[in-house]
């Protein structure tokens, strides 16, 4: 894997924020924020389902905006939601794998390291209780 992010869902706002990442060009991402539905986060954020392409350049969701402020082109893409019970807290990027193509076995990895992240996110920005 080329880099790697972890984006936050506020679905108050209908968005994804960027959180953190690691390969990409350093605080180019600080600041990002996508409307729920755009690009492949903005996608998984909404629907809470995984995606992967490995043809990210001829993708409709491709956000190049994103490729430009980090001056990486995305070749492959995985994205998982990170999910506490039923929400849908975040979603977890992984951008050019280096040894083939994305497939089923990754997003099972994947998902697999999203869970203490989904939890973690869910202990940084509990929910607020609900009325009895």
């Amino acid at each position: 894997i080329e880099a790697c992010s972890v984006w936050s869902v506020d679905h108050a706002t209908h968005s994804v924020r960027f959180l953190t990442n690691n390969g990409t060009g350093g605080d180019a991402l600080n600041d990002t924020t996508l409307a729920l539905g755009d690009g492949f986060v903005g996608y998984v954020g909404e629907s809470g389902r995984w995606f992967y392409s490995n043809a990210v350049l001829d993708h409709p969701r491709h956000y190049s905006a994103l490729d430009r402020a980090t001056g990486m082109q995305t070749f492959s893409i995985l994205c998982v939601p990170l999910r506490y019970h039923d929400d849908v807290l975040g979603v977890l990027q992984l951008v050019n794998r280096t040894d083939g193509d994305f497939d089923e076995t990754d997003v099972e990895l994947a998902l697999a390291y999203a869970a203490p992240l989904a939890l973690a996110l869910h202990l940084l920005h509990p929910a607020p209780a609900q009325p009895t």
